[in-house]
């Protein structure tokens, strides 16, 4: 499965997260995610993607119920 934020240097060094389903620039509130040393930027996309992950596992789960349980 793609990861959904990626992160991706700019031509001034920086590294910016690029939200892949957008293809923009990811926002954290009314802030883009940009400006970010190497580091910074896996990091937070590498969290990011997690919390994404278990958001969608909740989801699922929410969506299909185990067998033997209904609504």
């Amino acid at each position: 499965m793609t990861q959904r934020y990626q992160p991706n240097q700019e031509s001034n060094g920086t590294w910016t997260l690029i939200d892949t389903r957008t293809e923009r620039p990811a926002e954290m509130g009314s802030r883009t995610v940009a400006g970010l040393n190497r580091q910074d930027a896996e990091e937070l996309a590498n969290l990011l993607n997690m919390l994404e992950t278990r958001r969608q596992r909740v989801d699922d789960a929410a969506n299909y119920p185990a067998e033997g349980q209904s609504d």
